[in-house]
């Protein structure tokens, strides 16, 4: 039912409401005229009565007959009641009427005052009019006379009372007579109103709930005829629209089903499209890498021929063809550099690797090799490094290089004069972390903001005209940005046009536990000692006072070369001065040998101070015949910080000990604690196991090798060990399955770390690893300075680690060897070190046995180097033996387990061919196995790794091994 109590509530408003307001109003008005006109009736009564009384006013003797006449005839008018003479206290003298009432004392004051003003003065329901008058009245027939002043006139005021009153009923019985009749009519009106809403209600309710075939009924006469009518028509026109709707979204649906089909046959399309694409970019970023490789091997070689060429009698002519073959190859060396590491960025397949950094170091060496360049442009290469940042760090020093170089290759390139600044600051530290902020500063053309934002982009030149002035691929800044987004930090720029530009970026590196916590680098070395600098660069002298300023010296800095005597001398005035350094350069332009001759021989033979000359090589050359015999030290441009400080203390016969080292402490108690570690190496190759071993007992570790995973767990449960050195992929066992069960089995308080080896390492697969329960990795070949690197990172560090006084261990290696397997389980994790695999493929070469790289690998052992060759041989007839059957067979799984043994042997030997084909077949087997896909052309890769097998096994015929080892330690 529909009841809109609002429009009901607003209807009684609009009309009771009114309605009661205007009958107010009335009634006001009314009670308000009903008060003036009683008003002047009592003034008129007041006006009569004094005026009745006005002829008693004089002194004079009234009669009381008189007087009872006049009040005969007063109190038979309406309304008076009383007629009395009173004397001065208000009693009665002579009274006609009801009896007088005596006022109180207010009262009577009251009652004379507004005597005195001919009004009457009201009590109650009674008036009193007072009189002044002198009369005489005769009260008995002896004829006494009685004096009065007063006479009293009381009326009755009642009536007017009554007839308010009564108005008052009246017009409440009125307004409520008004109101029921409004209330009446405004029910039937509501009705009227109301009702055809409800009807209207009722009907867009259903057509609201879809029952809208019935119309809404409108009733002749009534007020919302045309608005029912409307409404109707309007449902019509929805039932109308609705019904072309219905048809247009049967229609729509069918087209749309019909769109779908076409969409989804578009998206396999296109899908395939995608897939194909991304295989497209896929083999051209590794054929771009495998190209890159390809090129750099014999650009080695014309690089060290050129070296070498460069040590024979050649005349000016030669010289100058093999500066240009020389620099030619150098620069496409860059290019290739520069392709192959874009390559790897865009492929994903570019790892850091976390080892010792010595900060200073990587930034010296990045100066050294940017020298020459700046050199040849006069500009001077300047660096700051905050005092208080370590030494020793850990991260990928190769890499941090690359971006310093790369970056001051850019600034050295487009600055003409002036210089180049690296700074590095510390932003922020943690316990174990460092982050730095290096910042290199030119002064040369400078940038816009447009090539700003397009600075770090692939293929981007800030000239890329033909008759653009600086060359260059355009990928230098695009790697830089790839390999600080690796290292977790920032880069940018900061410049102006015409103003310089400063590159910037942000690296965190951790900090190296075995290096000694100073509190800053070299602080306080040169404590007490004075020194003068002088140069005629501002820059470059606040370089020199920086270092020394942080080293405790107490610096005097002179700007002009002409100056350098007189400050002297008011230098000594104030002390000894214990030290000079000075610009060779008189100005930024010039030099003058024997000016500075002088200047040194004033310092030396007059003061007794020694010197130290800053000088670019050109200027080194021509000055050092004019200095011999001085007390004097040349320090080549741009100055480096361990370079400097180790000058200016052999200037001053100071001997400082190296006090920040990898490991501090002293020798003989770092080898007895080193000693006291006991570790496990398990590998199923006997030449790795056997190679990791002699490498463990170089550095005096204690070794115990197994060749499976089963001996090791049994072993762990009789023994501890401080270090696991665990292969991923061994025969029965792996090192996975291997290490979950030893997870499982050992003590959580006695927790021992495990590092898996593994010859061939897939970057996606850390986790797998971490997920096994391994700490770390190593990737083969391993090297005593890797090894030497995670003894201290996860033995010296782990706080669970054994009590060596608890279990006495035997002091001398133990090597168990046990007869390996010859099937392996599939390796279903490995870690990739994909700089490192580069880099082994780079050494490959054509030669079929490189005895000097089996040496190396050896550590320069030709006993252990001669071994393994020889169990690498000895293992080659079984591995083509397993290679042929399982290739036959078609089982791809255990053909990937033998060729990836055949490379974790080969990655100890020095068989170049041999380890870059299995590194090659391996790496497409574990792609192919992990894709579940079919190796592309691998009957051929088999063939190929058969043959070349085949010529080792007719060369180990051929060769004496012994005898080719015995004449290479001869030689050497």
């Amino acid at each position: 039912m529909f009841e809109n109590r609002s429009l009901k509530r607003k209807l009684w408003q609009l009309i009771i409401g009114p309605c009661a307001l205007a009958l107010l109003i009335l009634s006001s008005c009314y009670l308000y005229l009903q008060q003036q006109f009683m008003d002047a009736q009592n003034i008129a009564r007041d006006q009569f009565v004094f005026a009745l009384f006005a002829d008693f006013t004089g002194s004079r003797a009234v009669s009381p007959v008189a007087i009872d006449q006049l009040s005969l005839a007063l109190l038979n008018t309406e309304k008076f009641r009383t007629l009395a003479i009173v004397d001065n206290e208000f009693n009665p003298i002579w009274l006609r009427g009801l009896p007088l009432k005596t006022p109180s004392a207010e009262e009577s004051q009251n009652i004379i005052r507004a005597g005195k003003s001919k009004r009457s003065y009201c009590i109650n329901n009674l008036c009193y009019a007072y009189l002044h008058t002198n009369i005489k009245l005769e009260v008995s027939s002896n004829t006494h006379q009685t004096e009065s002043e007063y006479i009293i006139v009381v009326s009755d005021n009642l009536n007017h009372y009554i007839t308010r009153y009564q108005s008052i009923i009246a017009l409440l019985v009125t307004i409520a007579i008004c109101l029921l009749i409004a209330a009446i009519y405004l029910r039937k009106y509501q009705r009227i109103i109301l009702d055809p809403l409800e009807n209207i209600h009722t009907g867009i309710q259903n057509y609201i709930s879809g029952r809208g075939d019935a119309e809404i009924s409108a009733k002749s006469g009534k007020i919302y005829g045309r608005l029912v009518n409307d409404i109707n028509q309007l449902a019509r026109l929805q039932r109308i629209t609705q019904d072309n709707l219905q048809q247009n979204i049967e229609q729509s649906t069918a087209e749309l089903r019909e769109t779908l089909e076409t969409v989804e046959i578009q998206n396999i399309e296109l899908d395939i499209a995608r897939k194909s694409a991304l295989e497209s970019s896929r083999v051209k970023s590794e054929f771009l890498a495998n190209t890159s490789h390809e090129i750099r091997t014999p650009l080695n070689g014309i690089l060290g021929f050129s070296e070498l060429l460069k040590k024979t009698e050649l005349n000016t002519q030669q010289t100058e063809y093999l500066e240009t073959i020389d620099e030619s190859a150098k620069g496409l060396l860059t290019i290739i550099n520069d392709i192959l590491d874009f390559s790897r960025l865009e492929i994903g397949k570019l790892t850091l690797e976390y080892k010792p950094v010595r900060l200073r170091q990587v930034v010296e060496e990045s100066l050294r090799l940017q020298a020459p360049a700046a050199h040849e442009k006069k500009l001077r290469l300047l660096t700051v490094i905050d005092h208080d940042i370590p030494e020793h760090l850990l991260g990928d020093p190769l890499r941090l290089k690359q971006v310093l170089s790369n970056l001051l290759s850019n600034a050295i390139k487009f600055t003409n004069t002036g210089h180049v600044l690296v700074s590095v600051s510390k932003e922020d530290r943690a316990d174990n972390q460092i982050t730095l902020h290096f910042r290199i500063t030119d002064s040369g053309i400078g940038l816009n903001q447009a090539q700003q934002e397009e600075l770090f982009d692939a293929f981007t030149q800030l000239d890329s005209s033909e008759s653009r002035a600086h060359g260059g691929t355009g990928l230098g800044l695009a790697i830089a940005k790839g390999l600080v987004d690796r290292m977790n930090g920032q880069i940018g720029v900061e410049s102006e046009p015409g103003q310089g530009a400063t590159f910037w970026f942000t690296s965190t590196l951790g900090r190296n536990p075995n290096a000694a916590n100073t509190v800053g680098y070299l602080k306080g070395t040169l404590r007490n000692i004075r020194s003068m600098v002088y140069d005629c660069s501002s820059m470059s002298r606040t370089e020199i006072t920086h270092y020394l300023r942080g080293w405790g010296a107490e610096i005097h800095e002179i700007a002009h070369f002409n100056d350098i005597e007189s400050s002297t001398e008011e230098a000594c005035r104030n002390g000894q001065v214990n030290l000079a350094i000075i610009d060779a350069q008189v100005d930024d332009k010039t030099f003058d040998k024997i000016k500075l001759r002088k200047i040194v021989d004033t310092l030396n033979q007059d003061y007794s101070i020694p010197a130290v000359i800053l000088a670019s090589p050109a200027i080194q050359r021509l000055i050092e015949p004019a200095l011999a015999g001085t007390h004097t030290a040349i320090i080549q441009r741009p100055v480096l910080c361990n370079r400097l400080h180790q000058t200016v203390c052999e200037q001053l016969g100071i001997i400082i000990a190296d006090a920040e080292t990898d490991t501090p402490k002293t020798a003989k108690s770092a080898t007895r604690e080193i000693k006291e570690i006991h570790i496990l190496a398990v590998d199923d190759n006997p030449a790795n196991l056997r190679l990791v071993t002699e490498l463990l007992k170089d550095i005096h570790v204690n070794v115990v090798a197994i060749d499976n995973g089963a001996d090791a767990l049994k072993l762990c449960e009789t023994r501890a060990f401080d270090l696991i050195l665990m292969d991923i992929q061994m025969p029965g066992m792996d090192g996975l399955e291997a290490t979950r069960e030893l997870r499982k089995r050992e003590n959580p308080d006695h927790r021992t770390p495990v590092v898996a080896l593994t010859a061939h390492a897939v970057n996606e697969q850390k986790s797998k690893l971490l997920l096994a329960g391994m700490d770390d990795y190593l990737t083969k070949p391993v090297s005593e300075n890797e090894l030497q690197h995670i003894i201290d990172r996860w033995v010296a560090r782990n706080p669970y680690k054994r009590n060596t006084n608890e279990h006495n261990l035997a002091a001398n290696t133990t090597i168990v060897e046990t007869k390996t397997s010859t099937a392996n389980v599939a390796d279903t994790t490995s870690i990739d070190t994909a700089d490192e695999a580069a880099a082994s493929i780079e050494k490959v070469t054509e030669k079929l046995v490189d005895i000097q790289q089996s040496l190396s690998l050896a550590k320069n052992k030709p006993d252990l180097a001669k071994d393994m060759l020889v169990m690498l041989l000895e293992s080659l007839p079984m591995a083509k033996k397993e290679m042929s059957t399982y290739l036959n067979e078609g089982n791809h799984k255990e053909l990937q387990e033998v060729v990836h043994k055949l490379h974790g042997g080969c990655c100890y030997c020095g068989v170049p061919k041999l380890q870059k084909l299995s590194s090659e077949l391996d790496s497409r087997l574990q792609h192919a196995l992990q894709h579940n896909e079919l190796p592309p052309l691998l009957e051929e890769s088999i063939a190929q790794l058969l043959s070349v097998i085949d010529q080792m096994l007719e060369w180990h015929e051929a060769i004496d091994v012994s005898a080719l080892f015995d004449e290479d330690e001869s030689t050497t």
